[in-house]
């Protein structure tokens, strides 16, 4: 189909009508929408100035109010959302601070600076344009320092924020690991003379707390052992070496034998109180006690028991059933162990049980036999033998 001339710079004069009257019709949308503010009597520009926060990717969010208009506190609840600052807490927001002439005052990264006065959003109505400030308080936090140089400055230091937690223990505290060593406790000065009790108390949010704890630290990889859970938690991983702290009442607990230890015990001197051992069934066995088989390379020192009973109701009639307080076969170490008030109580639970418990000598009841590769020194006191 052929167009002719005429016809082609019709088309043309059309096409270029159609792109002026597009161009007008923008324009003027833009415009109409430029003066809605002035029509609408939004005037007054406030700037919410997040202070280091952001409300998604942004860090200040201008609103247009009529004069004399209260002006909205940002929420999670309402349009203008409540910007969020990783590890703080928005605190309040404060008018931004001004110099002689008016200009706000703003910090090296271009942030206003707030002033002193808080914006009251229930009476304050903007005359002017305004711009509010959002002031953040950190959340709680602990740091942990090896120690500070020759300047004060801490060093390897390691931060961690606890949020809305109000009680630290030891176990929240930033991870420290160093090479053959175990942190032991915890002190507020790098001295290591004033030591922290825990669990730390924080107060409400608001007040924000910052703390710069030191380690102290012990030779060697060890677990240690504070408390009765502690304690009895060494059946469960008896290939550690644990490392007692302070004495330990073990009051209204019981255990049974740990069948094989290959771990260390060191007690340090601290004592272990009413400790309860109890086997009622040992058809199937024949060595029994606190610690039924100490292995080779297991050691156990230092410790004092005291008002503690193992008892074992024996069935097992073929050989000899070895049983001590401490131990019924020693393959490993013993040394400085004491017992005071301790007792060891033997049962038949059939006739013909042969007990070997080093009867008469420096030693009895504190194990019944050891090998070759065993060694037992150093023991004061010895648990009294009962036989029910």
């Amino acid at each position: 189909m052929k167009i002719a001339g005429g016809n082609k710079s019709f088309l043309k004069k059309i096409s270029i009508l159609l792109i002026l009257l597009l161009s007008v019709a923008v324009f003027t949308a833009c415009g109409e929408d430029q003066l809605s503010l002035k029509e609408r009597g939004l005037t007054i520009q406030i700037t919410y100035d997040f202070n280091g926060g952001k409300v998604n990717a942004y860090y200040q969010k201008n609103v247009y109010v009529k004069k004399d208009a209260p002006i909205v506190k940002p929420s999670k609840n309402v349009h203008l959302k409540e910007p969020t600052f990783a590890n703080h807490y928005l605190k309040a927001w404060y008018f931004a601070k001004t110099d002689e002439n008016g200009e706000i005052l703003r910090n090296e990264d271009g942030r206003a600076i707030p002033s002193e006065n808080e914006v009251d959003f229930s009476t304050f109505k903007a005359e002017n344009d305004t711009t509010v400030v959002a002031v953040w308080t950190p959340e709680n936090s602990v740091t942990v320092a090896f120690g500070e140089d020759s300047s004060g400055n801490l060093i390897n230091p390691i931060k961690k924020y606890y949020g809305d937690k109000k009680r630290v223990i030891q176990a929240d505290l930033p991870g420290i690991e160093v090479e053959n060593k175990t942190v032991v406790d915890f002190w507020y000065d790098a001295a290591l003379t004033q030591k922290v009790e825990f669990p730390l108390e924080f107060p409400e949010r608001g007040v924000e707390v910052a703390l710069t704890l030191f380690p102290s630290f012990i030779e060697g990889k060890w677990t240690l052992i504070r408390t009765q859970n502690d304690f009895l938690a060494i059946a469960s991983f008896s290939g550690k070496s644990f490392y007692i702290m302070n004495d330990i009442d073990m009051t209204d607990t019981s255990m049974e034998p740990i069948v094989s230890f290959t771990g260390k015990i060191a007690g340090n001197g601290f004592t272990v109180s009413n400790l309860t051992v109890k086997k009622t069934d040992t058809k199937t066995g024949d060595k029994f006690g606190f610690i039924s088989t100490m292995q080779e390379d297991s050691e156990i020192s230092g410790i004092v028991f005291e008002n503690s009973t193992v008892e074992i109701v024996a069935t097992f009639t073929n050989g000899p059933t070895n049983v001590g307080f401490l131990a019924g076969v020693v393959r490993g170490t013993v040394k400085n162990c004491t017992f005071t008030n301790c007792v060891l109580k033997l049962k038949e639970g059939k006739e013909g049980i042969n007990f070997v418990y080093n009867a008469g000598t420096s030693v009895e009841g504190v194990y019944g036999t050891k090998t070759a590769t065993g060694s037992v020194i150093g023991i004061t006191g010895n648990p009294a033998i009962e036989f029910a």
